[in-house]
């Protein structure tokens, strides 16, 4: 059995590492101090096809994870697009701050997806997250290396002053994004 010790951490890492135990190991147990990651952990776990224990403790909280199946780690093979479009440089409205903390958490999470989107589509604000000192340029590089695209309004860019600053992805026009729009399979648009 792996025991992955996760207490303390923020969303999403409970859920980010106990899914790479899953991927080596098929019995994993997953310490957690709080209800939203027992819900979290669960949630992926049971969605992978394991079964799911749960044990309140005097410190937390122990998720028995037993998988039968091997994890799907990549799409391989498959014709399926997934497109992720951003338009902002923060994570849903309101406090500026908290959607800052949210898109990064955002971005990182999206690195751990199985099968992970083919393509980021950033646009008006969200352009600021492809040019070097962004908060999420280390997940984007991730993302690129792993064998994603990443694709920058040209005009977002040029409005901003930005089209000398990029330091992942690269400049894209609105027709190439329409069409990249309009052949996705999927569309995730946070």
């Amino acid at each position: 059995m792996t025991t992955v010790d996760v207490r303390g951490k923020a969303c999403p890492e409970p859920v980010i590492r106990a899914r790479k135990a899953l991927e080596a190991s098929s019995d994993v147990l997953v310490l957690v101090d709080n209800q939203t990651a027992v819900a979290n952990v669960s949630r992926m776990a049971q969605k992978s096809g394991c079964n799911v224990s749960v044990e309140e403790s005097a410190d937390g909280f122990r998720i028995h994870l037993l998988r039968g199946e091997p994890l799907e780690t990549s799409h391989a093979g498959s014709a399926r697009l997934t497109v992720v479009f951003i338009s902002s440089d923060e994570l849903g409205r309101g406090d500026r701050q908290l959607g800052i903390l949210l898109m990064r958490g955002f971005f990182h999470a999206l690195n751990e997806l199985r099968p992970a989107p083919d393509v980021i589509i950033l646009m008006n604000s969200s352009v600021k997250l492809m040019i070097a000192g962004s908060d999420v340029l280390e997940d984007l590089q991730t993302f690129v290396t792993n064998g994603g695209e990443i694709l920058g309004c040209g005009t977002c860019l040029d409005h901003y002053d930005l089209k000398d600053k990029i330091a992942v992805g690269r400049i894209s026009n609105m027709y190439e994004i329409v069409e990249q729009l309009q052949r996705a399979d999927h569309v995730v648009a946070p």
